[in-house]
C-alpha cells in the first residue's frame, strides 16, 4: 500500500497514493509547497487556490503531506473543499 523513504527527518515517511481523490485549498495566506516533505520551497499556494491532491504521505512526526501537481504541502494548512 505504500512505501518508505529514508532521507534524513523522513526515515518512516508513509505515502499513500491508491484511491485518492481530494481538491484542497490552503488555510494561510501562502502556503509553501516543497519539492518533497520538509524538503526545499519551490513554490508558493496562495489562499482560495485549488489543487488536487495524488498522494498523501504520512512522516516520522505524525504530520501528513499532500501531494498536488505542483509539489508537497503540509496538510493540516489545507482546508479539504
Amino acid at each position: 500500500m505504500g512505501q518508505t523513504e529514508k532521507r534524513g527527518r523522513l526515515d518512516k515517511l508513509e505515502i499513500y497514493k491508491e484511491g485518492l481523490k481530494m481538491t484542497i485549498t490552503p488555510k494561510p495566506i501562502m502556503l509553501p509547497i516543497r519539492d518533497k516533505p520538509f524538503g526545499a520551497i519551490v513554490d508558493r499556494m496562495v489562499f482560495k487556490q485549488i489543487a488536487e491532491v495524488s498522494e498523501m504521505a504520512n512522516d516520522e512526526n505524525g504530520d501528513t503531506w499532500y501531494k498536488t501537481p505542483l509539489g508537497w504541502v503540509m496538510a493540516k494548512f489545507c482546508r479539504i473543499i
